[in-house]
């Protein structure tokens, strides 16, 4: 008897103040409930918040929201974060990094037929799509692109 594959994805749906970051579950480590972030005192771009502490070690925390739309936002002390694994390797070891997010994440299983690409190309290179999703409007970040950034920004800050 040959068994059906499901062809639904996981995927975490992310609010931000500008709409709903998608991503899949799998890059997903925990969310973790508010908590203070702290800011370093090297200038930095707007994107790179601070760094928050987790299970013992201190994470690079980012607003993809801010690469993704080139926005500058005002992230209150105390906000809500997503840990998610790293998919290259980082300057300084580090398996993880923490990104804000404004709300309460969902899960959705995502399958193609929910999903509506909204744009073939973005001039923004953290975006890999805009879509909708079940009629509402998604980002899909790049995180290859988000991660060569934040490595690229941890190499010329450990350089200094």
């Amino acid at each position: 008897m040959a068994q059906d594959t499901d062809s639904r994805l996981k995927c975490l749906l992310l609010p931000v103040q500008s709409g709903i970051l998608l991503l899949p579950n799998s890059v997903v480590a925990e969310i973790v409930p508010a908590q203070r972030h702290h800011r370093d005192d090297v200038a930095r771009p707007d994107w790179y918040i601070g760094h928050i502490e987790w299970r013992g070690t201190s994470l690079p925390l980012i607003s993809l929201e801010t690469l993704c739309d080139s926005s500058t936002r005002e992230f209150p002390s105390k906000t809500s974060f997503v840990v998610l694994h790293r998919l290259q390797d980082a300057p300084g070891g580090e398996d993880y990094y923490a990104v804000c997010i404004d709300g309460i994440p969902h899960f959705q299983f995502v399958d193609e037929t929910a999903v509506e690409s909204l744009s073939t190309a973005s001039e923004n290179p953290y975006i890999a799509h805009e879509v909708s999703l079940d009629g509402a409007s998604a980002i899909i970040p790049d995180l290859d692109a988000v991660e060569r950034q934040l490595n690229t920004l941890e190499k010329v800050t450990a350089e200094v």
